[in-house]
């Protein structure tokens, strides 16, 4: 599959998903907390600073990173109008939160090197590959770069397409949930500019049920016997990591 047949699928099943009101709701989750405890680190200074927010839907995170510090500007790009669109109105009154549509594929044309710290929250995964990302964004990067999505400490990647039936309108469409292997990830930021690259876990600490319809995918909790927890949904371990690449 082509880049931009990739892209076209990812979009077409994001919108699915938005108009059944299941993308992104407006609460805080666990991950952030992980992602906070490191930005605070970049924060710590007195200089504002020019934060992206890409792939940024309605602008989620970025309400829970303002509320957690509202010194810096924060900028929010996502190639869909509709969601830019709301986004805006969610923001109309936060002089320091701005969105806007374009591509996160064009970054390095767009805005080259326009960041202090750029921000991909739980998209890489959905990606058909994790390079032409991963390329733009150290493109639009001056200092770091964080990522959250799902990894395998293994020098293996694994590729999965999930095809819900009952949700997506056209029975074709399907959603990438890719597992990328740690030490040839961290080789690939390391070749295009990356002084070092840093994995951190993103254990939960509370439990989930398991959904009671099967056909409509949900993530629940399962509790091994020596406490450790999985984050399941359907067939796939959900293995989150967060990621800090420092340029």
């Amino acid at each position: 599959m082509s880049k931009s047949s990739a892209d076209n699928t990812y979009r077409k099943v994001v919108r699915t998903q938005a108009r059944r009101g299941v993308l992104s709701p407006l609460r805080r989750e666990k991950q952030m907390e992980y992602l906070e405890s490191r930005l605070a680190e970049d924060f710590s200074g007195a200089e504002a600073l020019d934060v992206l927010d890409a792939c940024c839907a309605r602008g989620r995170l970025l309400h829970f990173l303002n509320r957690f510090d509202s010194r810096h500007r924060y900028v929010g790009i996502d190639y869909s109008q509709e969601f830019v669109a709301e986004g805006r109105e969610w923001f109309a009154e936060v002089p320091n939160v701005s969105l806007e549509h374009g591509d996160l594929f064009a970054l390095s044309s767009t805005h080259p090197k326009r960041f202090d710290i750029a921000i991909l929250y739980k998209t890489l995964l959905n990606f058909e590959r994790y390079e032409p990302a991963i390329d733009a964004l150290v493109a639009a990067t001056r200092r770091k770069l964080y990522v959250t999505s799902l990894f395998y400490d293994g020098d293996v990647d694994f590729e999965i397409k999930v095809r819900q039936y009952a949700v997506y309108d056209d029975l074709s469409d399907f959603a990438y949930y890719n597992v990328w292997g740690t030490p040839r990830f961290a080789a690939h930021c390391r070749s295009v500019g990356a002084r070092e690259v840093r994995f951190f876990d993103l254990s939960l600490d509370f439990d989930l049920p398991a959904p009671t319809d099967k056909d409509v995918l949900s993530v629940y909790i399962s509790r091994l016997e020596s406490g450790e927890r999985l984050e399941i949904m359907g067939a796939v371990v959900m293995d989150w990591k967060l990621v800090e690449i420092e340029l």
